[in-house]
């Protein structure tokens, strides 16, 4: 676990905990190593200026318009566990007493010393909502309304409107704010009203909404709690068309949330050190993320029997089972943890008393797993892109993975190994043990860097004057009815009982603002640590 001080915030830990932020969301369906955070990233218009001379490498600049201003203020949004016991459970016990000071310095280290990016280092300003970890969920949920704290960001745009609706989208004001909402169905699910609001919240702004997580499939699991399949499914729709102009999913997998406005693509990227991790060298296969059902392990233990099968059948020669012959499985590791991990365990290293040639190997950075290992196996349907995919084809392993929207973006790799039936698994397996992986061409090298996905989120986010004046019918039309709906229900009395009922009861809070942004040489909370 991240220790809470820059002092012991070694590159190493930092990975473990924080790809993308300090925080995750526990319900995410990223790799450990890549957990998606609930955040919001602002770019506006400011005296702050992050300057190439001083950071050429910064893609949390998504300012790279053919209009860009002069100078732009980034901000990143993220939330702050207040209790204790939810740091704890989530961090460990060296989180108890950590402070917001303690998350920002592992952010800003982590920036510096793994993404490699001292200019954001420096120069990324930092604001924080209060939010609680709710266990039955698995995830983290916002504590205060962060639409409010949102707005206190940008004090300065235009609302000029006085109805509860949101007018034209300003795709043409090149100095209009943009906010970038990192999962807005999970971000904004509910927001703790204490009355139905008088006006948008985004009035003045771009806002862009990227979706990477396949709540519909989680609830149909029944990891959602009281959240039905198709309640989820509904709610996701109807919170992402209420307060985003345009949305981006990472994969064709994801339910239809806002026709009108949404577009497909993958805004991910890598770490540089997962592109100049050396090639592979052994002839291992393994397995990394986190252990659950969901991400397809019961099939390894069908591919297990398939490939004993298939290898008796090579035995024998005679295209027959020879049933009477020894049982050959392929070793391999699995790296991760997860509530399912007891009995995933049991299931490989008890099956039938004959237990599974496979290890378990705990929490690991993939980038420091090593050249031992040639294959990744990833069996998972239940992913919307999955990013230890893309790191392992940086790292020149074949990679088997089933045929499916959510790896459409990998087929053009050629150590991309796609199958659709266990006989074809083993069959891929059998290849990838007897050749070596392709080297990358530089082509697909950049494709897998995080500056090739901030060109196609550039690309992603642009609008037309045509595309605009189709939202804003469609606004017209569902999007402003979509957000009276969810303000209504967040707000008054029956608010109220919807929170109870999924989230408990809040304690009240005196302070409803959002903490000031933090940033420049690495500055600390402008407010009272642990407030």
């Amino acid at each position: 676990q991240q220790q809470p001080s820059s002092s012991s915030s070694s590159s190493s830990q930092a990975d473990t905990q924080e790809e993308e932020g300090i925080f995750y969301d526990a319900v995410e369906d990223e790799e450990e190593e890549e957990e998606a955070m609930n955040t919001t990233t602002f770019a506006v218009p400011s005296t702050t200026t992050i300057s190439d001379e001083e950071d050429t490498t910064d893609d949390s600049s998504v300012s790279g318009t053919t209009h860009q201003p002069a100078s732009w203020s980034i901000t990143l949004v993220i939330p702050w566990l207040e209790r204790p016991a939810d740091r704890v459970e989530l961090y460990g016990a060296d989180w108890a007493d950590a402070t917001r000071h303690d998350q920002e310095a592992v952010i800003r280290t982590w920036l510096r010393d793994t993404a490699q990016q001292p200019g954001a280092a420096q120069h990324l300003q930092m604001a924080w909502y209060r939010a609680r970890y709710y266990p039955v969920y698995r995830s983290i949920f916002p504590a205060q309304d962060v639409c409010q704290v949102l707005e206190q960001l940008v004090p300065e745009r235009s609302t000029t409107t006085t109805a509860n609706t949101r007018n034209k989208v300003p795709h043409d004001d090149p100095d209009c704010p943009v906010c970038i909402l990192e999962e807005p169905e999970h971000l904004l699910l509910y927001r703790t009203l204490r009355q139905k609001p008088d006006t948008h919240p985004f009035q003045g702004m771009y806002t862009l909404g990227i979706l990477h997580t396949n709540y519909k499939s989680y609830a149909a699991q029944g990891a959602l709690g009281l959240l039905s399949e198709m309640v989820a499914q509904s709610l996701c729709a109807t919170v992402a068309a209420a307060y985003t102009d345009k949305l981006i999913k990472l994969s064709a997998t994801l339910q239809t949330y806002a026709p009108h406005k949404e577009t497909v693509c993958n805004v991910h990227g890598i770490r540089q050190d997962f592109l100049d991790t050396p090639a592979p060298t052994g002839q291992g296969i393994y397995f990394i993320g986190k252990l659950l059902w969901a991400k397809g392990l019961d099939k390894l233990l069908t591919f297990q029997r398939m490939y004993s099968k298939h290898k008796q059948k090579q035995q024998s020669g005679s295209g027959r089972n020879n049933n009477s012959g020894p049982q050959q499985y392929f070793a391999m590791d699995i790296y991760g943890s997860g509530p399912d991990q007891e009995e995933i365990e049991a299931a490989f290293c008890g099956r039938k008393k004959r237990p599974l040639p496979v290890r378990f190997c705990g929490r690991a950075d993939h980038a420091a797993i090593g050249p031992d290992y040639k294959i990744f196996v990833n069996p998972s349907v239940t992913e919307v892109l999955c990013t230890t995919s893309a790191e392992a084809l940086a790292m020149n392993k074949f990679v088997i993975m089933p045929e499916h929207p959510s790896n459409a973006f990998f087929e053009a790799f050629p150590n991309a190994l796609l199958y659709k039936t266990p006989q074809e698994f083993c069959s891929l397996l059998l290849y990838a043990q007897s050749h070596d992986p392709v080297p990358l061409g530089e082509d697909l090298r950049h494709a897998l860097s995080w500056q090739a996905a901030t060109d196609r989120l550039m690309d992603a986010a642009a609008m037309s004057p045509r595309e605009a004046a189709r939202i804003d019918r469609m606004r017209a039309v569902r999007d402003n009815k979509c957000y009276e709906w969810h303000a209504g229900v967040c707000g008054g009395r029956f608010g109220k009982t919807i929170q109870k009922s999924f989230f408990g009861v809040f304690e009240e809070d005196e302070d409803e603002s959002a903490t000031a942004p933090s940033g420049g040489g690495g500055g600390g909370s402008s407010s009272e640590d642990g407030q």
